[in-house]
């Protein structure tokens, strides 16, 4: 384990700096991609509306022209290690998203030490997140819900609840954290880094119903490194000056 954690820390390191302060948008088509391009968006997350048992890896890769050096991530099944290796080999995306609204094939998470391509992971609780951090997970995706149901308000909960967590280690001495974490199910050393660190060891970001540069301004003011955004945005005429104003939204909230 211990070497597998470098590997992580090595892999990890090389985009930390290329995802703190940025906005990552989630596009169903070309069209879109070119939109959020043309806003200078932090990355592009690939998530078409149709049947995911399926990968269209000639959109993939028509996708990956549109977009040129922008970092791609595509949503991948919970626990389907062989999607996410088939995926890995094809050799075109650079993130995958780990995504219970695709559906949980297996209760069993994916082992993300096992493969190259770094890994996106949601959670509800600083528990969870860590237990995706232990299987390697390099960003935390704070979500109240995995569906499109989500409000903004669920969100905020989500982010100040987990903040709440970390701060109440501060208080605590190593033995108490420790058992704390058995007591949450979270992997003991994790728990006492993020004691150290005062926040989760990965890129945390937050998902779910962030629809404006207020929006995305007050996740980063919370505490997060970066924000996912929706495709509906995009929906809209001239939707890259959208993109564009959350993206200057949230590197302004960031210098604050």
């Amino acid at each position: 384990m211990d070497i597998q954690r470098l590997r992580l820390r090595s892999k990890f390191q090389v985009r930390q700096g290329t995802f703190r302060g940025a906005a990552i948008f989630e596009v169903e088509s070309v069209k879109q991609a070119e939109q959020v391009g043309r806003g200078n968006a932090s990355a592009v997350l690939f998530a078409p509306p149709v049947d995911h048992a399926v990968v269209d890896y000639s959109l993939i890769s028509h996708l990956r022209s549109t977009i040129a050096s922008l970092p791609l991530m595509l949503k991948v099944r919970v626990g389907h290690f062989a999607e996410a290796e088939e995926i890995q080999k094809f050799g075109m995306v650079d993130f995958l998203d780990g995504n219970e609204v695709l559906g949980v094939v297996d209760e069993t998470f994916i082992d993300k030490h096992a493969l190259s391509i770094p890994f996106v992971c949601g959670c509800k609780s600083l528990a969870e997140g860590l237990r995706r951090v232990e299987e390697g997970a390099q960003i935390l995706r704070m979500q109240g819900k995995s569906d499109r149901s989500v409000q903004f308000a669920d969100t905020v909960k989500i982010v100040r609840s987990i903040s709440r967590e970390i701060s109440d280690l501060a208080g605590m001495n190593e033995s108490q954290v420790r058992a704390h974490a058995r007591k949450i199910a979270a992997p003991p050393d994790l728990l006492l880094e993020t004691k150290r660190q005062g926040r989760v060891p990965v890129l945390q970001f937050a998902a779910g119903g962030i629809a404006t540069t207020a929006d995305a301004a007050l996740m980063i003011r919370l505490g997060c490194d970066g924000v996912f955004i929706n495709s509906q945005i995009l929906n809209e005429t001239n939707a890259y000056m959208k993109v564009a104003k959350i993206m200057d939204a949230v590197q302004h909230a960031w210098q604050v």
